[in-house]
């Protein structure tokens, strides 16, 4: 497991024992771990391979967004030279990510998918419009929603697949560089500080309040106008991986409540009703 570790104590220890409390609730039969080596097989048919390409179509456009919202981010909000440089790693790290994903559907289809990616990312900015870079509230729910509340139905997905889970190649390529796993985590950590840091700056305990309130809102509308995108690639991932995903729906609400009670120090009693990914 990996050693890196947020100032306050967030990690991937951490990010495990957020994910079994809620499965302990809610999906008590998931396993405690993703299954070994040998435990999972290539994808197979025509229809198990299709579903793989989508998903990896999808996953590459989820990277690719990333850096594109970003930067657009950078450019437009008033982010300080200290958490812009963080940033900059996670531009540079998902767009490696991206070109991982492309030439993994290279390989699975015989030809570049460039196009496809580039209109699954026009479903996410049709999806969201200006959100990610409006202003830092709108910022701050999309980083949580792409790189934190995700984690929970990636755990969930990873623990129960039958198929080999990942974008993985037949060659590494030569100008690959890190571990995408310590990368991800990187990024998390990341903007864990900056919220901590963000919240800790404030100096009444009113302001911090509205601050707290006004990320939750910028929180919730991203959920709404994610629901019908987010549905779709669960259920496209339960089959590329034959994972079992039965209460996919109350993990992933449950660990999103569970990340945003502790970034914004708010217990969990005390956060308002939140959009499930049902709504």
């Amino acid at each position: 497991m990996s050693q890196l570790q947020s100032r306050y104590g967030w990690d991937a220890t951490f990010e495990n024992g957020l994910f079994n409390a809620v499965i302990a609730v809610q999906a008590p039969h998931l396993p405690a771990a993703p299954p070994g080596p040998g435990q999972t097989r290539e994808p197979q048919t025509a229809e198990e391979i299709a579903e793989v390409v989508e998903f990896t179509a999808r996953l590459a456009a989820h990277d690719t967004f990333i850096v594109q919202a970003v930067s657009k981010a950078i450019a437009h909000l008033d982010i300080d030279t200290h958490f812009q440089l963080k940033l900059a790693r996670q531009v540079g790290d998902d767009g490696h990510h991206a070109e991982l994903a492309r030439h993994r559907l290279t390989a699975l289809t015989g030809s570049d998918q460039l196009p496809v990616i580039e209109s699954y990312v026009g479903e996410l900015w049709q999806a969201l419009g200006d959100i990610p870079y409006r202003d830092v509230y709108g910022f701050l729910a999309f980083q949580l929603h792409y790189e934190l509340h995700i984690q929970g139905r990636l755990k969930a997905e990873g623990r129960t697949a039958k198929i080999k889970y990942g974008r993985k190649k037949d060659e590494v390529l030569d100008y690959a560089v890190g571990n995408e796993a310590d990368d991800e985590l990187l990024h998390r950590i990341n903007i864990v500080d900056w919220v901590k840091q963000q919240l800790a700056a404030l100096p009444t305990a009113q302001e911090r309040r509205q601050w707290v309130g006004r990320v939750i809102a910028a929180d919730d509308d991203m959920q709404r106008r994610l629901n019908p995108y987010l549905r779709h690639r669960i259920a496209n991932a339960g089959r590329a991986w034959q994972s079992d995903l039965t209460n996919v729906t109350a993990i992933y609400d449950g660990y999103r409540r569970r990340v945003l009670s502790h970034l914004l120090e708010t217990p969990e009693q005390d956060l308002p009703e939140l959009t499930s990914l049902a709504a």
